[in-house]
């Protein structure tokens, strides 16, 4: 059994409240009989059964929230927009049969003309905009964890750290990248390099701050 979202603020929208109970009805019928692409094949007989109404053809209010597809078939204008959030993704399985439903039925032409704004469609164009957005995320990452990434503010705000807080970061900031252009040595985490290194036992302590170290220690100890 197919599980759909349903838009609550139907009912104080001004032309579904003024259908007659009959077409409101209908209304709902053709929400949950329509396909996940939001296509809705004509079957009167059996929307006649299944509504207990007779029905015979569709109810003239309801033309303007339908387009016609073909003799057979109407596409609800805004069901895929409220089902899928306006934007289907051509890497999701479902969201792919519902692109190529569209495009079967030339539908994607008219969501791109205001029936549902924002709709992606899997044009070559678009899927090689996807390939360079993801080229770029790759280069961003890399880029976080470059040398570059270890900014002052950075720094700065590790300076301020408990762990680090005897350390003068700046002078061993400085220090870490002369021993990265002498030696060579490259890291693929440079931010975690850094740290690593301000942890090391050849570290220079702050001078202030071992007395300070040594006091705390003698006030705990009385």
């Amino acid at each position: 059994m197919a599980k759909r979202f349903t838009d609550s603020g139907k009912w104080s929208k001004a032309w579904f409240m003024e259908l007659s109970s009959d077409h409101k009805l209908l209304w709902i019928y053709m929400l949950d009989s329509c396909d996940h692409a939001g296509i809705f094949e004509v079957n009167w007989p059996l929307a006649s059964f299944m509504t207990g109404l007779q029905v015979t053809a569709l109810p003239e209010s309801f033309t303007k929230q339908l387009i016609a597809v073909d003799k057979k078939r109407y596409f609800i204008k805004d069901f895929v927009e409220f089902q899928y959030g306006g934007v289907l993704n051509p890497n999701n399985r479902a969201h792919m049969s519902v692109i190529n439903i569209l495009d079967k039925f030339n539908l994607n032409n008219q969501i791109k003309k205001g029936v549902s704004k924002g709709l992606i469609r899997p044009m070559e164009g678009d899927k090689d905009k996807d390939k360079d957005k993801d080229k770029v995320k790759v280069k961003d990452k890399e880029k976080d964890m470059s040398l570059k990434s270890i900014t002052l503010e950075l720094r700065q705000e590790w300076a301020k750290q408990d762990r680090y807080r005897d350390v003068d970061v700046e002078e061993e900031f400085i220090k870490f990248s002369d021993y990265l252009l002498q030696s060579g040595k490259k890291y693929k985490d440079y931010q975690a390099g850094f740290r690593n290194w301000l942890k090391q036992p050849w570290v220079q302590k702050k001078i202030e701050d071992q007395f300070e170290r040594v006091l705390r220690e003698r006030n705990m100890k009385k």
